[in-house]
């Protein structure tokens, strides 16, 4: 197996189209394993199971304290981060604050770096074999 780069565009001046292997971009696994805990969440409550939803909202509220402070990304995202402590914020999650916690908390856990992504990927398996019920 090799590689070719067409740096000059020659695939395309002779209109060429070999077949190969498309990168597909992928999501940093803290962002997958996020995402994934908030689908648990989200199928918890509505499959009627809220110990598993309060054990996996606990976890994720771990998870996000845990966030690189020092980041500016983190620092930029303070006012959708101030909105989680807000006081009812975690006791009834609509989805509408799923969906807020897909589109503006799940993005921000690309700054995470430091973290044992051995025991993530793990805990990625453990969340996409288990379900409630």
């Amino acid at each position: 197996m090799f590689l070719i780069l067409d740096c000059w565009d020659n695939f395309e001046y002779f209109k060429l189209q070999p077949k190969g292997k498309e990168l597909k971009p992928q999501l940093p696994l803290p962002v997958r394993l996020v995402g994934l805990r908030i689908d648990k969440i989200e199928k918890a409550i509505d499959s009627g199971h809220p110990y598993i939803a309060e054990r996996e909202i606990a976890k994720l509220r771990q998870q996000i304290e845990e966030l690189p402070q020092g980041s500016v990304v983190i620092k930029e995202a303070a006012p959708a981060l101030n909105r989680l402590k807000e006081e009812n914020f975690w006791i009834t999650l609509s989805h509408d604050r799923l969906e807020f916690l897909r589109t503006e908390i799940k993005p921000l856990f690309r700054t995470v770096s430091e973290a044992d992504f051995k025991a993530m990927r793990f805990e990625r398996d453990l969340l996409s074999i288990r379900s409630p019920g």
